[in-house]
């Protein structure tokens, strides 16, 4: 089993777009890479057991798994990857001086990040060249003020 860490974020305006996006991100992840996501582990809200997800799992092979209500732990892994994504957008935002506003840009920044550096669980790839088998070549800024020179060449 690949556990590679891979975080991709998905701001979402209400809740009950999870199943939607979910298929999304199974289709993209999918055609991409020819990985298939085989196991789903997620708390009991409304958002991940609904008839929706439960059909669109069953129909891929997507095994569920739901934690005891109140028992963050059992949810471990995705626990921790959402503080540290709000913890480093915190840091963009506060050492940047960009607008609140620029919040979910930060959090996807933040992803960026964590899938192009090593982690304790892969020291030898990083998470986005174990999903993809390719290095992400491009990362991105935040609140950085860009300029852009040009060289005017007259013949």
């Amino acid at each position: 089993m690949m556990k590679s860490r891979y975080v991709t974020v998905y701001p979402l305006l209400q809740r009950r777009n999870v199943a939607s996006v979910f298929k999304r991100s199974y289709q993209e992840i999918k055609s991409a890479s020819g990985i298939t996501i085989k196991v789903l582990q997620s708390d009991n809200g409304g958002e991940y057991r609904n008839t929706t997800m439960n059909n669109f799992c069953k129909a891929k092979f997507v095994k569920r798994g739901f934690s005891v209500p109140f028992n963050p732990k059992q949810n471990g892994m995705a626990e921790w990857m959402n503080r540290t994504l709000v913890e480093m957008a915190r840091c963009m935002h506060k050492d940047s001086g960009i607008d609140k506003s620029y919040w979910c840009e930060a959090l996807m920044t933040a992803a960026g990040i964590l899938k192009n550096i090593l982690n304790a669980s892969n020291k030898n790839s990083i998470p986005h060249e174990m999903v993809f088998k390719k290095v992400l070549r491009t990362m991105q800024s935040i609140g950085v003020e860009s300029k852009h020179a040009l060289k005017i060449i007259k013949y």
